[in-house]
């Protein structure tokens, strides 16, 4: 279970030491710090560089999830927000489900309150398969 939110900020690509083309651990802190706006989210101290994009890792109401981030389109950011494995193993649960909104909405509120933020889209990863993606401008309605 996971959602995808994109956006527009102007913060500087800053490439991965093994690939410059893809988003580095150190092009990731401003997100991070971000994600630290988010009520109740507690975000590790270190980032995982994956092949995509930049993990983060953290937690929430005793639930442990990550949040990936990479480039989607020239000056536009892709955001993931994953449960951690063994929760999407129960993600049928209306409580599984309900937290993930949960944080969607504090994530979209934190975004949408930052002026250098614009063009703020949501996403169900189903309809992330081919273009044009279909979107929606609240966590709510993805």
């Amino acid at each position: 279970m996971r959602t995808q939110v994109s956006f527009r900020f102007p913060a500087e690509f800053i490439g991965s030491e093994e690939d410059e083309g893809i988003l580095g651990v150190n092009g990731a802190v401003w997100f991070a710090d971000r994600l630290r706006q988010v009520s109740g989210l507690s975000v590790a101290p270190r980032f995982i560089q994956e092949d995509w994009g930049v993990a983060i890792p953290a937690e929430r109401a005793r639930q442990r999830l990550w949040i990936g981030l990479g480039v989607f389109g020239d000056g536009v950011w892709i955001a993931h927000l994953h449960l951690s494995p063994f929760a999407r193993l129960l993600s049928f649960l209306p409580s599984r489900r309900g937290e993930l909104l949960a944080l969607s909405r504090d994530l979209h509120s934190v975004l949408a309150s930052d002026s250098a933020v614009s063009e703020i889209r949501w996403y169900d990863e189903r309809d992330m398969k081919r273009p044009p993606y279909k979107w929606s401008p609240t966590p709510e309605s993805a």
